[in-house]
């Protein structure tokens, strides 16, 4: 959550929390419940079948939002306006998906 308190999003939005993988599909008491509690948010529980692919499936057919920004637990930090600027993209002609990479470097083991 670090990074997301810390950096503008730059355009006003919902933030939704698919919580996945949890004991009986339930995050409360948990650690990471406690650090997303810090900031307003909705929770959608579901158990841990499939991947993150399937979280985000049950999150489109769950919201009555138009666009959908999906993001994994491991965001590194992103400039400000990281989702304004994604949006941007996502409306441009042509465009069915904008999304975006990081280079990640394991160090190497001593």
């Amino acid at each position: 959550m670090d990074p997301y308190k810390r950096r503008r999003v730059g355009i006003a939005h919902d933030l939704v929390i698919v919580w996945k993988g949890f004991p009986n599909s339930d995050p409360a008491g948990s650690p990471q419940k406690a650090i997303c509690d810090q900031v307003e948010h909705r929770s959608i529980t579901m158990t841990d079948k499939g991947f993150d692919i399937t979280a985000y499936k049950l999150a489109g057919e769950t919201l009555s939002h138009n666009h959908v920004c999906f993001l994994n637990t491991f965001p590194r930090s992103n400039p400000n306006d990281w989702l304004r600027k994604l949006y941007d993209h996502a409306l441009r002609a042509n465009i069915g998906i904008a999304g975006a990479t990081h280079r990640w470097k394991a160090s190497a083991a001593a």
